[in-house]
């Protein structure tokens, strides 16, 4: 997703967690969701929707006698999901109760290890969030998901937590002139013959719950052919200005590149969706949504067009950065997911810094610097005002706590693991970490566990003081030509607070302002060091960092 805008620890090869918050999320032990069916059935000019969902669970324990789903009570604003009735297929109804956004379901009688059961949830409602209403720029009326973090539950009854993982599928009920895009791959479209048709859609590979999405608006739909045999769509709003051969191009280049760099692409199809809600992006699994800035009901109108920002004037899917920062999220994120929200960074940081290969590998070695050069400053920024490390404890019920300090602080400690264990080493282990957790889940010790075993490295003390530490290191380094002992004279502080990073620096001499470069690299490992650089004649320029490879606030005075 992109939106608008110790030492023990190292011996013991582990990293240091921050204290754990408390997990609010209620834990069913013994129930494991396989799969659902979402029937939803819209009516034109109505923000209202009747839904059945049908949940295959599969029992790994005996004696459960009552299970529980995630769904937003009705409220007093008239939001939220009434249920009708709920049954278990072959059998017959059973006893529920719908209170505090839980929905409990009474079994008919106790599980038994193994039990695979269908159970039938039919409700109705106007959904409080999630499943959002609104208006296009070209002025279409439509809904479109926006599920992240757990707001799924607000429009269908689900186990809404990143651990579960299922496969899903979209049978959905609409007005005859209506298009429908979801998750997968379509089954059928049916005309009814009554002004309404029913859309079928099937995703069959498991996701967690943010990641199912589901578009109903007057579209127009665009094909691509296929990349490595992924068919490519794109669907927008009727009218809507989009650049169609960029939103194809940068698809078509990302899945060879990422399949490349990584492994296969994970899904059925890539599809890349205008959706009415704003700015930025959603990276659901197989369909992508990309706000346009158009108004969801009950928001602001929007600004007049020339108040607007340069940017939003461009037709849709121009960005290159926003496109493959959210298809590298298929990868990482969605196919690869996170284990707890507090490893979030594992999809954002990840995606922060594939865009950022992406463009190293398509617009070339000084865009690539351009662009790792804004998300440092971004990176130091944001963990001055937000004051979290990249790692920590999340409320697993209400989700993360998302800032740029897990996007372009975590795309940064990637790109500086990708030097301290070399490019070789780094790609060789990225692809292993995503062939052991594909479909699945992952944490920041299934990664440094891999990194340590490609690279043959003890990683705990770089993962601790990069991913559990709030702020960067702060340098100050000054320099001095020695004419006597021919050589440059360098004192680096670390002014930080807290122990000193272990840090490599790298310098570099110049004989002319704007000449070649001779670098060197020194090691710090203390709050203050000297260290001596040979060189014959004064150098007329010391540059600091000059092939960017450190996360660092540094300044650099001669004396």
């Amino acid at each position: 997703m992109r939106p608008l805008s110790t030492v023990s620890a190292a011996l013991l090869g582990t990293i240091a967690m921050a204290p754990a918050m408390a997990d609010r999320y209620e834990r069913q032990p013994g129930v494991a969701v396989d799969h659902y069916v979402f029937n939803v059935e819209f009516a034109d000019n109505s923000r209202a929707i009747k839904g059945e969902t049908v949940t295959t669970v599969r029992f790994t324990a005996g004696g459960i006698t009552r299970i529980s789903f995630d769904l937003q009570s009705p409220k007093a604003d008239g939001t939220g999901m009434t249920v009708a009735a709920v049954s278990e297929e072959g059998g017959g109804a059973l006893r529920f109760e719908q209170t505090n956004d839980r929905l409990a379901i009474r079994l008919a009688r106790p599980s038994t290890p193994g039990d695979v059961r269908v159970f039938h949830i039919r409700y109705a409602g106007q959904p409080t969030d999630g499943l959002r209403f609104g208006t296009s720029r070209s002025g279409q009326r439509g809904a479109f998901t926006w599920n992240w973090p757990t707001l799924m539950r607000d429009w269908a009854p689900i186990v809404d937590h990143i651990s579960s993982k299922a496969t899903s599928e979209f049978i959905v009920t609409a007005p005859e002139p209506y298009s429908v895009v979801a998750n997968g791959l379509r089954v059928s479209e049916v005309s009814l013959g009554d002004g309404r048709k029913v859309t079928h859609w099937r995703q069959g590979v498991p996701i967690s719950p943010w990641l199912n999405a589901l578009g109903v608006a007057r579209m127009q739909v665009y094909h691509g052919g296929a990349a490595q045999g992924v068919p490519l769509q794109i669907w927008a709003p009727a009218g809507t200005r989009v650049n169609v051969a960029n939103g194809f191009l940068v698809a078509r280049r990302a899945i060879n590149l990422f399949g490349e760099l990584v492994g296969p692409y994970p899904f059925e199809k890539l599809g890349q969706v205008v959706a009415p809600f704003g700015g930025g992006g959603m990276e659901h699994a197989s369909v992508i949504f990309y706000g346009d800035g158009g108004a969801r009901d009950g928001g602001p109108p929007l600004p007049p067009r020339p108040a607007r920002a340069q940017r939003a004037d461009l037709p849709a899917m121009s960005h290159d950065g926003l496109l493959s920062h959210e298809i590298a999220h298929q990868w990482f994120g969605d196919s690869v997911t996170e284990a707890t929200w507090g490893d979030v960074w594992l999809s954002e940081g990840f995606a922060t810094y594939f865009s950022d290969l992406y463009t190293e590998h398509f617009d070339g070695r000084d865009a690539f610097v351009a662009s790792l050069r804004s998300e440092r400053d971004g990176a130091l920024s944001a963990e001055r005002r937000e004051r979290i490390p990249v790692i920590g404890a999340d409320d697993e019920a209400a989700g993360p706590h998302l800032t740029q300090v897990q996007y372009r602080k975590g795309g940064w400690v990637l790109h500086m693991l990708r030097q301290q264990m070399t490019s070789p080493a780094f790609f060789k282990a990225i692809r292993l970490y995503y062939d052991r957790h594909k479909g699945g889940h992952a944490t920041t010790e299934d990664l440094r566990a891999t990194m340590e075993e490609v690279s043959g490295q003890q990683l705990g003390w770089f993962f601790d003081q990069w991913l559990t530490r709030v702020d960067s290191p702060r340098l100050a380094v000054t320099w001095r030509y020695d004419a006597r002992a021919r050589a440059v004279r360098v004192t680096a502080t670390q002014t930080q607070p807290g122990d000193p990073y272990r840090l490599p620096i790298e310098l570099g001499l110049a004989d002319a302002v704007g000449g070649a470069l001779r670098t060197s690299t020194v090691t710090m490992d203390r709050k203050a060091q000297e260290f001596t650089i040979a060189a014959p004649t004064r150098p007329a320029e010391l540059v600091l960092d000059p092939e960017t490879r450190l996360l660092a606030d540094m300044t650099l005075t001669p004396r």
